[in-house]
């Protein structure tokens, strides 16, 4: 099972998923959006995660999927609290925050390059 959490935690989106499911259960569509990833990789993450105990999907059947939300498992936890024992937690939402400063500065400087036309 080690080497299984090891594989994991190597792929990637797989420690966007646990740190930001660490914050609060997420909808996929929030994860997709936080961290960047395509569908099918967060699909995968998301699968793995659920198959080793890291993550566990709250499912309403009576409801469309839209709403299905995911939530970090205590193992999950378990393996955030290293992360954050590390540093990796704070170094990674702060990778998040530089990536939206970047993606606000391009929408800026394209906007300013077509009003100079």
């Amino acid at each position: 099972m080690g080497d299984e959490m090891a594989d994991f935690c190597r792929s990637r989106g797989a420690l966007g998923v646990l740190i930001m499911l660490n914050r609060s259960p997420q909808r996929f569509t929030d994860l997709k959006n936080a961290l960047h990833v395509s569908e099918s990789t967060l699909t995968a993450r998301l699968g793995e995660a659920r198959d080793i105990g890291f993550v566990t999907p709250e499912m309403d059947t009576t409801d469309t999927s839209v709403d299905n939300q995911y939530r970090l498992s205590e193992r999950g936890a378990f393996i955030v609290k290293q992360l954050e024992q590390d540093g990796i937690v704070h170094a990674y939402l702060q990778l998040l925050d530089a990536h939206e400063t970047v993606e606000e500065g391009r929408e800026n400087l394209v906007e300013w390059l077509q009003d100079t036309d």
